[in-house]
């Protein structure tokens, strides 16, 4: 089953972004793009994050 969440960690953020190819980044660099994202929704199976989607907005 899916649930979904509003919290991501760095790690999981940035093997997300290494699984749909976008380029490559630092669990610290992840750690501020999360710190600075305005809406964060991320979806979980199994206690697995499989997908996520964040906002940037002033």
């Amino acid at each position: 089953m899916v649930t979904y969440d509003h919290e991501l960690s760095a790690k999981d953020y940035a093997f997300l972004r290494k699984v749909v190819g976008w380029n490559e980044i630092t669990e610290t660099q992840a750690k501020r793009g999360i710190d600075n994202t305005t809406f964060l929704i991320t979806a979980k199976e199994n206690g697995k994050t499989i997908a996520m989607a964040r906002l940037l907005f002033e």
